[in-house]
């Protein structure tokens, strides 16, 4: 159960010091009066069963760091399953949606898909601070 005082957030990274990186900027632009609930994990299966399961408030993944069970995917296949994940979680929880990535991961489809920004890596972490502020 979700305490008001909770604010329930969803991480896509299968990297824990991104993990924490998101984290620590969260918890900033929220302030004290909320304490961010994390929920993890690099596979795509996973997130969507944490999206259904929790009353997530916001939705960060770094696309670049997100696998499937199903192992080894073609590039393609990977951004494709990547990007229903993310308009399904849009369509069916209306939460905000952040996607982080390399360049060469930030194809023209993913810059036209669901997600509310788009911040391509290397980036610094005010650029960062600033979407979670705008979207938030």
């Amino acid at each position: 159960m979700i305490y008001m005082s909770e604010f329930p957030v969803l991480i896509g990274d299968s990297e824990p010091v991104m993990v924490e990186l998101i984290t620590e900027l969260i918890t900033e632009v929220i302030g004290k009066a909320l304490r961010p609930v994390v929920f993890s994990s690099g596979y795509g299966e996973d997130l969507r069963q944490l999206a259904k399961e929790n009353d997530i408030r916001i939705f960060c993944l770094t696309i670049n760091n997100i696998m499937f069970r199903t192992g080894p995917l073609p590039y393609e296949k990977r951004v494709k399953l990547i990007l229903e994940l993310v308009s399904e979680v849009k369509r069916k929880y209306y939460i905000p949606v952040i996607i982080s990535g390399v360049e060469d991961m930030l194809t023209e489809e993913v810059r036209k898909s669901d997600a509310d920004a788009i911040i391509e890596a290397p980036f610094n972490l005010e650029d960062y601070r600033t979407v979670l502020k705008r979207i938030l």
